[in-house]
């Protein structure tokens, strides 16, 4: 009867483990006898053992709020090598400070991004993607950086919003596009 009640116990542990309903009602009818196997004299030893070797489904990976996603290994090396070769020691330190998606801005997106505004203001000869403020860049995953820039045209500067495609096997651009804000 003890074994039965413990086979019993171990079946239905996945069910209640993750706060499932009972199973049909054949199944409830065996539920009384492992509550009258607990007053039994069995050792909890055996039974904590046994216990933990019930599979139980894998829980869903904790959502980390406010975190960027990694970048692929290429885009990693990419990145390295452009901060490498910066002038100073501070340059380096600085950059290396950059959050994951203000580093794709600047060493990865803002090389196609002059050429793709050009098609759109021709006389564009500088672009700034991303402002002192970190909401302005949005890391999406390692295959999308959105967020806004400026675009300079003469001695005016206009803003746009963009979305960079990102190619992680290769650490390159996909494709830039920008959306122009009306000239003010």
């Amino acid at each position: 009867m003890r074994i039965v009640a413990f086979a019993l116990a171990l079946a239905l542990a996945p069910a209640l483990a993750v706060a499932q309903t009972p199973p049909t009602a054949p199944a409830a009818k065996a539920v009384p006898p492992p509550a009258k196997a607990a007053p039994s004299p069995a050792p909890p030893a055996k039974a904590a053992p046994l216990t933990t070797l019930v599979p139980v489904p894998p829980a869903a990976p904790p959502t980390i709020l406010g975190r960027e996603p990694e970048l692929s290994r290429a885009q990693n090396t990419a990145i390295a090598k452009s901060i490498a070769a910066l002038k100073t020691p501070e340059e380096r330190r600085l950059a290396n400070g950059w959050s994951n998606a203000k580093k794709v801005a600047e060493v990865i997106c803002r090389p196609a991004a002059l050429p793709a505004l050009k098609k759109q203001v021709p006389n564009a000869d500088r672009v700034f993607l991303g402002a002192e403020d970190p909401k302005t860049l949005t890391l999406v995953s390692t295959r999308s950086l959105t967020g806004m820039g400026q675009v300079r045209s003469g001695s005016a500067w206009r803003d746009f919003t963009f979305t960079c495609a990102l190619m992680p096997s290769s650490g390159k651009v996909a494709g830039f596009t920008a959306v122009l804000k009306p000239a003010t």
